[in-house]
């Protein structure tokens, strides 16, 4: 499996049996298989999650399906809307031969993914084949934003969210890690880290701001769990895993 940080929140995951495509707005695409299946996610309308040239990839793959949330909808333009479109509403599922993908609601707009893809070599749907699927988490804004004493809600909504998949196991996690909070940058992943589990956590929205996965993995507090955050230095990087 191939990981390749795109720009900002973008990242594409290249598994044997399809592609998944997460939150691209910006940034130069990794070359992809013409011959795979290709799942283009969006977590919501804001412009650095979501570009209506996403569009221009069915002329790029044989099978695409574009999982966007609700939100996006109306900024889909007309020639777009074809009917390889899904929108999600939070707490919603998808699913066909290769994935199953379950929404939570986001603390800021849209929604985040849960996705349990197929990881390839195996005929059939997920769970008749030997090889186990891979369990992905992708975010997109749902992050414990505690901005100030005006958003104390925000924890107790990002906790509400996390309370769905308590104790969930995630070969891939994609969570914020914003420096805009300051203090409390940190605050979403390990809430996270510590409602859940994951063998490789991507941090991600650092704004270019690189140098706070650094800043992460010294706090005392990502000590349990610092050695699985991927360190992400520039845009085109890549993960063999």
């Amino acid at each position: 499996m191939k990981i390749t940080y795109i720009y900002h929140s973008g990242f594409m995951a290249e598994l044997a049996a399809c592609t998944l495509l997460f939150d691209y707005w910006k940034g130069d695409l990794p070359q992809i298989r013409r011959d795979l299946p290709l799942y283009v996610f969006s977590s919501h309308v804001h412009h650095d999650h979501f570009a209506q040239e996403i569009f221009s990839l069915r002329n790029k793959v044989e099978r695409v399906h574009f999982l966007l949330s609700f939100d996006i909808k109306d900024a889909v333009p007309k020639e777009d809307r074809q009917g390889d479109i899904i929108y999600l509403e939070p707490d919603e599922t998808f699913g066909d031969d290769l994935i199953e993908v379950r929404t939570l609601k986001s603390t800021d707009e849209g929604v985040a993914f849960v996705c349990k893809a197929l990881a390839g070599g195996i005929d059939g749907k997920i769970g008749q084949g030997l090889e186990e699927p891979v369990n992905i988490y992708y975010a997109g804004d749902l992050n414990n934003w505690y901005w100030d004493e005006d958003y104390t809600h925000q924890p107790r909504n990002y906790h509400h969210e996390l309370e769905k998949i308590r104790g969930q196991h995630f070969d891939l996690a994609f969570v914020p890690l914003d420096p805009r909070l300051e203090d409390r940058f940190y605050l979403g992943v390990d809430d996270f880290m510590h409602y859940c589990d994951t063998d490789h956590l991507f941090p991600m929205h650092m704004w270019d701001k690189y140098q706070v996965i650094d800043q992460l993995k010294k706090l005392p507090e990502s000590q349990p769990y610092r050695d699985r955050v991927e360190t992400i230095t520039a845009p085109g990087q890549t993960f063999e895993i």
